[in-house]
């Protein structure tokens, strides 16, 4: 039934193979170093984006060596050949899938919710831009280093250290996304809302705790070392430049970003339980007034869902599960709530929701299975539900596939949420002039222009 999943899966994202480079991927496979076997080890220390400017100040606050190590391996062994970087990307993702499915089974301990767990991950219609996208190569390639070494920890048994295997992987996992720094909370959680009592089982609730905190701190030293010295080493790598506002946000008050917050959070939300608002990415304004709309009804909204989530889960017999996944969801979230990062363009893109999705899937195909379980009537309600949600998840996919497969059509859909990008716009001069409209292209270009020197 897993190769069934597998299967349903690849078929879903078969027709990438075909796609073109898009977008960001031009800046990172078409420079003059990526041929070069020295851009391997040169992008151990520099920014993601150092081979703009080799020798320069960083232009990017961000370190992720390992997304430019491997599409360099990518071009020794392919050329600038679409088709390859996208079975990769793609076979990247069948490996989460599986790893979703390994984990999903062994803390749902259902193969059924499993199987729907990774099925709902393999095609939620959010993880496009991540599947599709070559320059976001290292989300799933993220997602599998972190997967693998969650699920080292949770399969170690009574071993209350932690494997150096699942150490390696979470030091890759920092290589490749910094989000990857939340894992140890992660596996903190897992202790001590889920693992196995053992032992202490009957011990009073005081001594429990106590043993559950203190298998937690063992399970994550040496995670928290790794976390702490790739911290240290990123500092400097960036010449101290840890967090770069924005130039949109850097003026921007703390008091503002919080009045937003709100706002972002919801439409993290949204993308989970409404797959068909997913494409490549959404746009979030400023929130200035506590007063405003934009303010108050998410406020409200996520207020509302808390409550009726406690109302539900708090007598529920896998709150526990439920709980550890909402707290999934929160932790893997968490790093893309740095507001001054998403500004000027106020850009969420769907990918970022690659590894907090992993939550959201296990938690509803549970509760799904569990429902089932009630009697006939209701699974077959449950079945119908689902089949509808996987349906729409897929019609939503495949209209995202004809998106990406067309540059032309994918930004001018960006320019429609991001109408003052220089990039985009010099993006799309770009490929008009790969389609022959030259008089498109120059507009473009002097559009591009005219915003950058305004800037």
């Amino acid at each position: 039934m897993l190769a069934a999943v597998m299967l349903i899966t690849l078929l879903a994202y078969l027709r990438c193979l075909s796609n073109p480079f898009t977008l960001d991927d031009h800046i990172f496979l078409e420079n003059h170093l990526i041929g070069s076997w020295s851009f391997l080890s040169r992008s151990l220390a520099g920014d993601a984006l150092w081979f703009v400017d080799p020798g320069g100040t960083p232009l990017s606050p961000y370190y992720r060596p390992l997304l430019l190590i491997v599409l360099g391996f990518e071009y020794h062994l392919f050329g600038l050949n679409p088709a390859a970087f996208h079975a990769v990307s793609l076979l990247l993702h069948l490996l989460v899938v599986f790893l979703v499915f390994k984990i999903a089974a062994r803390l749902t301990a259902d193969l059924y919710a499993a199987l729907l767990t990774a099925l709902l991950f393999g095609l939620i219609p959010a993880h496009a831009e991540a599947v599709l996208s070559i320059a976001a190569t290292n989300y799933p390639l993220g997602a599998a280093f972190q997967l693998g070494a969650f699920y080292l920890v949770i399969s170690a048994g009574d071993k209350r250290d932690t494997s150096p295997l699942a150490v390696l992987l979470y030091l890759a996992a920092l290589l490749c996304h910094e989000n990857a720094i939340m894992l140890p909370a992660l596996v903190a959680i897992y202790v001590l809302l889920l693992e196995p009592a053992g032992a202490i089982r009957d011990e009073p609730l005081v001594v429990r705790a106590r043993a559950r905190i203190g298998t937690a701190v063992i399970r994550i030293k040496y995670f928290a070392l790794v976390m702490l010295l790739y911290m240290a080493f990123r500092v400097f790598v960036l010449h101290l430049a840890f967090v770069t506002p924005s130039v949109g946000a850097g003026h921007v008050s703390s008091a503002v970003l919080l009045l937003t917050l709100p706002r972002v959070m919801v439409m993290y939300v949204a993308l989970m339980v409404v797959p068909w608002l997913a494409g490549d990415s959404d746009r979030a304004t400023f929130v200035h007034r506590a007063a405003s709309p934009d303010f108050y009804l998410p406020l409200i909204t996520l207020t509302t869902l808390t409550v009726f989530l406690y109302m539900v889960l708090r007598n529920h017999p896998r709150r526990a599960l439920y709980l550890f996944c909402i707290l999934w969801i929160g932790i893997e979230i968490a790093p893309m709530l740095n507001l001054r990062g998403l500004w000027p363009e106020g850009e969420i893109a769907n990918r970022y929701f690659y590894m907090p999705s992993v939550g959201w899937c296990m938690m509803l195909a549970d509760w799904a299975v569990v429902l089932a379980h009630r009697g006939a009537r209701v699974r077959q309600l449950v079945f119908a539900g689902t089949a509808a949600m996987l349906a729409i998840s897929l019609i939503v996919l495949m209209n995202l596939m004809s998106l990406w497969h067309d540059e032309v059509a994918l930004i001018r859909g960006r320019l429609t949420r991001f109408p003052e990008s220089a990039y985009c716009h010099r993006a799309l001069a770009r490929a008009l002039r790969k389609q022959g409209d030259i008089v498109g292209a120059r507009h473009e270009r002097e559009t591009a222009a005219r915003m950058a020197a305004g800037s």
